[in-house]
């Protein structure tokens, strides 16, 4: 779950329970397991996409050059790319090991909030 308070916060579903909990930077406004469940895609205030290892209180890979606050970011199935949404008006697509930015669109009207990876790799904002 994201938080304003700077933190990601895991919980059980079948209880409610509290599993873990990282500290972030800046508040998160989004966040998404991958599809293995090992690994969580989170975005935020400062703009950055991270990728974290589950109960992990370090980030895998931090990706920077969004120009305003992160409100989705998802792993692609093969887990070699990360999207992300942004309120700077483009969904970027972001190679996972070299931090490159692959793809960039600006959305045309107004802030970006969803984005989704199909399995073949096709993508929906």
């Amino acid at each position: 779950m994201a938080g304003q308070d700077q933190r990601l916060r895991f919980y059980s579903p079948a209880d409610g329970a509290l599993l873990y909990e990282l500290a972030t930077e800046q508040p998160v406004l989004a966040a998404a397991f991958t599809g293995d469940s090992r690994r969580v895609v989170s975005g935020g205030e400062g703009g950055a996409v991270k990728l974290w290892k589950y109960a992990s209180p370090a980030a895998l890979r931090t990706l920077t050059g969004h120009g305003g606050e992160v409100y989705a970011a998802v792993l692609s199935p093969d887990g070699k790319q990360i999207a992300s949404a942004s309120a700077d008006q483009t969904v970027r697509v972001w190679d996972v090991e070299t931090k490159d930015v692959v793809f960039e669109a600006t959305t045309p009207k107004g802030i970006a909030q969803r984005v989704s990876v199909h399995s073949k790799g096709h993508l929906a904002t």
